[in-house]
């Protein structure tokens, strides 16, 4: 192992040991309190908590420690699939617009060289490929030598929906793997989504990681992607180049639509996604696909603007939100920005601000909010916990003019839960606010672009970015599980500077999260009171935003961080020191509780991910990834007295004959339904829509039969 990298191992070891001896731990935190008030001490305590991070190793030595199957490994796989207990299907649909013929081979191999058997490749050509000698001959060879291949009768519509439709409606397997022949499948790549559906058999819509590869077969800028991101999703195609889509689902939206070029399959996933839950969207952390496409340096592909925006445009009519506007992501080609309004006439907002004397930092707060902002619905309640010096006390006498503002008394021992229950009970606004006395405003439409999150019936919570006075990142969402010491959570991102774009742009986009801080945190008052507010026995201090956003999550409402948002936060400046004795006894039964109530949350956060470091957060890669190979976990069901499966065949059972069109239903998004997922028969209204209730728990394939038998 490499030198810094052990240095790292050993500082990360070597704290965790002092954290476990109560007297060791508090004698090290008041030595660091103690360097940090000393010249130079600052940069000392940077130093040692730099030496967590290990320096970043290349790509290339990554996939040869984590990315490289072994002859064992594949025997494992063999074995594996002989215990399933039962045996997805596939169908790679492969439309081919090109008359050159290029990358197609290898394309075609990579497909048909999967360890999984139950697959088969549905091919159609359009009008230029079907005159090109090169490509029928070099379908003619691998159609004769692979019967899983079959091939469409020619297109003669030149525009790409209807070559892809014409490899849909050959296709007989369960799920349609979208694939683009010109890039490669590797050969793992069905196996591991066959075992995903094993384990979750509800799954309508699978995705993976994936990176790029040159003519030699050099890998290089891997695509680490988290779990489905229904926000990210609006501003770019973050499922990528290979989705994975129940068949069943696709003929229940109508299948591929014409008319948006590249983003064909970007409007596919989307109205597919309208059609089921986000349970049932399935992100598998592994690189399973190479994109032989040149790429931006945010490692992801470009899309052309125009479909890109009428795609996406489309999509938030058809969810309900008509009031959104899309446009191009400055300096991001490809990417999109959405920007939503507030009603009319715009929810009243209750801020809630607790604080303890400094009104100086208070002041400059109020002033940016009560003047800066252009929000005009307001009301303020400052929560006063105890404040003693004079300046407050006149501070607080200037705004007895302000009709927007009151001063509620919040007596006795620092309890932030505590405070923002009481001054919330007090309040009148359909939005509230959470907002630390030490936030400064930015800009004056921060509040507008929050409340445009929160009114959104489908939302739990809006968190904002908040920078340090230095200019570099202090919040850009809540990531679970990470942290040297007792990982619990943390903010990603952190110490990064402002106008870096992040990982696939996550800081110029909104996107969901798992949490977001209460330091400046917008929600909806009905929200706040279904999940019971904040837990004030429990959490008084520590991670009761994280709780708070846990419960909203737990009931399928999204958590939303945005950087339309942004203001400078100066961290708590009027609050005592978390180096005491007493404090640090609280932190750890804070941890305590976190893990009683939030473990399994906590170790599994859906946006982030086992290729992510836990240490450094800021989505670089693991050495060595947390996740366990396939064929060793223990979620996938693999029981020991199923019978062994037949040898690997082609599946010529599923090819049923063509005989008539398939059966299309209409689908109903319904945005104030939090779980909402309905396939509706047209038959049963004029206008394709029903509102007949449905069983959340039911698969979509068993919704398209039971229509088909209702039918």
């Amino acid at each position: 192992m490499p030198l810094p990298r052990r240095l790292a191992d050993t500082t990360v070891a070597l704290l965790t040991l002092i954290r476990r001896h109560q007297r060791i731990h508090d004698l090290c935190l008041r030595t660091a309190a103690a360097l940090l008030k000393l010249p130079g001490g600052a940069r000392l305590v940077r130093t040692i908590q730099e030496t967590q991070r290990p320096p970043v190793a290349p790509y290339t030595e990554w996939i040869a420690r984590f990315d490289t199957l072994s002859e064992s490994d594949r025997r494992a796989i063999a074995s594996h699939i002989d215990r399933f207990p039962s045996r997805p299907t596939f169908s790679v649909i492969m439309p081919i617009f090109t008359d050159n013929a290029g990358h197609l081979g290898s394309g075609i191999e990579s497909a048909l060289r999967q360890l999984y058997p139950a697959t088969e490749l549905c091919i159609a050509l359009g009008p230029a490929a079907a005159q090109s000698r090169s490509v029928r001959t070099l379908l003619a060879d691998a159609a004769t030598a692979d019967p899983r291949i079959r091939i469409a009768d020619a297109v003669a519509d030149t525009r790409d929906a209807a070559v892809a439709k014409a490899a849909m409606a050959i296709a007989s397997g369960e799920f349609a793997v979208l694939f683009d022949p010109r890039h490669l499948l590797l050969e793992r790549a069905l196996y591991e989504m066959a075992a995903e559906i094993i384990a979750h058999p509800d799954a309508d819509i699978l995705f993976s990681d994936e990176d790029h590869a040159d003519d030699a077969g050099q890998r290089y800028q891997p695509i680490m992607k988290t779990g489905w991101n229904p926000e990210m999703m609006l501003s770019h195609d973050m499922v990528g180049n290979l989705k994975v889509v129940r068949r069943c689902l696709i003929e229940s939206i109508g299948g591929v639509r014409a008319g948006f070029r590249g983003c064909r399959d970007y409007d596919l996933v989307l109205r597919a996604s309208a059609a089921t839950t986000a349970q049932r969207i399935r992100h598998i952390p592994l690189v399973l696909h190479h994109s032989r496409k040149k790429t931006d340096t945010r490692g992801a592909d470009s899309l052309d603007h125009a479909s890109a925006m009428e795609v996406v445009s489309e999509h938030l009519k058809r969810t309900g939100q008509d009031g959104a506007t899309v446009t191009p992501l400055p300096g991001a080609p490809g990417w999109l920005e959405v920007r939503r309004t507030v009603p009319s006439p715009p929810p009243l907002v209750s801020v809630i601000i607790p604080t303890r004397d400094r009104a100086d930092v208070l002041g400059k707060c109020l002033g940016g909010l009560l003047v800066a902002t252009d929000y005009p619905a307001l009301e303020v309640i400052v929560a006063d916990n105890d404040s003693s010096e004079p300046a407050t006390f006149r501070l607080f006498d200037r705004l007895a003019s302000d009709p927007r503002v009151r001063i509620l008394p919040c007596p006795g021992p620092f309890n932030y839960s505590a405070i923002n229950n009481k001054a919330i009970a007090q309040s009148h606004g359909e939005i509230l606010l959470l907002l630390n006395n030490d936030i400064l405003i930015r800009q004056p439409d921060w509040l507008t672009n929050m409340v445009a999150q929160a009114v959104r019936p489908e939302v739990g919570a809006v968190g904002a970015r908040l920078l340090y006075e230095n200019g570099t990142i202090q919040h850009a969402g809540v990531i679970l599980g990470v942290g040297a010491i007792e990982p619990v959570a943390g903010h990603v991102y952190e110490r990064v500077a402002a106008d870096a774009p992040g990982h696939l742009n996550h800081l110029r986009i909104a996107r969901n999260m798992s949490a977001v801080t209460a330091a400046c945190l917008a929600m909806r008052r009905t929200v706040f009171d279904e999940v019971g507010g904040f837990d004030e026995k429990n959490l008084p201090v520590a991670f009761n935003d994280v709780d708070l956003c846990l419960k909203v999550g737990q009931r399928g409402y999204q958590i939303i961080c945005t950087p339309q948002a942004e203001l400078t936060h100066l961290e708590s400046i009027s609050r005592g020191s978390d180096l005491r004795p007493e404090a640090i006894e609280r932190f750890k039964r804070d941890i305590a509780h976190m893990k009683r109530t939030w473990g399994r949350q906590i170790n599994n956060d859906p946006h982030y991910g086992p290729n992510f470091h836990k240490v450094v957060v800021d989505y670089s890669l693991a050495f060595p990834p947390s996740r366990k190979k396939t064929w060793l976990r223990e979620d996938v069901p693999t029981p020991p007295s199923a019978p062994a499966a037949a040898a690997p065949t082609p599946i010529p059972a599923l090819h049923g004959e063509a005989t008539a069109a398939p059966q299309r239903y209409a689908t109903l998004h319904l945005p104030k339904t939090r779980h909402s997922a309905a396939v509706c028969d047209p038959a049963h209204s004029q206008d394709g829509r029903n509102n007949a209730p449905h069983n959340p728990e039911q698969s979509i394939s068993q919704r398209c039969l039971s229509l088909e038998d209702r039918a």
